[in-house]
């Protein structure tokens, strides 16, 4: 069962006859047992189901700040500017399985929609640069037959001189930093 606890702290605010007003919002909010697309063998019939997948937790704050630019007594122009963030992480994995196209995306640790990938250090700018990593690798390849000048040197995350899935890092995730909006309102008489 999926189960929420929030704490909430807000203030609403209003100046100059509440032609100047805004709110602020900070909240911590903890998802036991969120839901979740699952995966389940194809021999069952359907793809998928929804189970308590996760236990994750959200942590934000929301700002807005609005105002009558103009008013009189048949129109009226207002504008509000909106401003938030949200940080997300999964605190646990309840025993359910994963789609193995998404073993990165759900870290216990990391948010929700982590993106694993390799990191660049550099370009190849000659082939002496690629034949010294190719001699110091112990299987005679630094990363495949193919590479060449141009191509992205990847950084040997595990250092075993050879550049595999082990490699790859945590390079960022699907959350955006932030939101934020503006949005404006006329209106003239009873039409807005």
């Amino acid at each position: 069962m999926e189960t929420t606890d929030e704490v909430n702290l807000g203030l609403d605010f209003g100046f100059f006859n509440n032609r100047l007003k805004g709110s602020f919002d900070a909240y911590s909010r903890k998802t036991t047992g969120a839901l979740v697309k699952t995966p389940i063998p194809l021999e069952l019939g359907p793809k998928s189901y929804y189970s308590n997948f996760m236990d994750v937790s959200n942590k934000g704050i929301e700002i807005s700040l609005g105002g009558d630019i103009v008013r009189s007594t048949d129109f009226v122009w207002s504008t509000t500017v909106n401003w938030s963030f949200n940080r997300n992480k999964l605190v646990k994995l309840n025993g359910a399985s994963i789609n193995p196209f998404q073993l990165d995306y759900y870290i216990e640790g990391q948010p929700v929609g982590t993106i694993k990938g390799y990191k660049v250090t550099k370009i190849f700018n000659s082939q002496d640069e690629i034949d010294a990593l190719n001699a110091a690798s112990p299987s005679g390849l630094y990363d495949k037959a193919s590479t060449s000048i141009g191509d992205f040197m990847m950084e040997d995350v595990n250092k075993d001189g050879l550049i595999t899935a082990d490699d790859k890092a945590v390079i960022g995730d699907i959350q955006p930093k932030f939101f934020g909006g503006i949005s404006n309102t006329l209106a003239y008489k009873n039409f807005s």
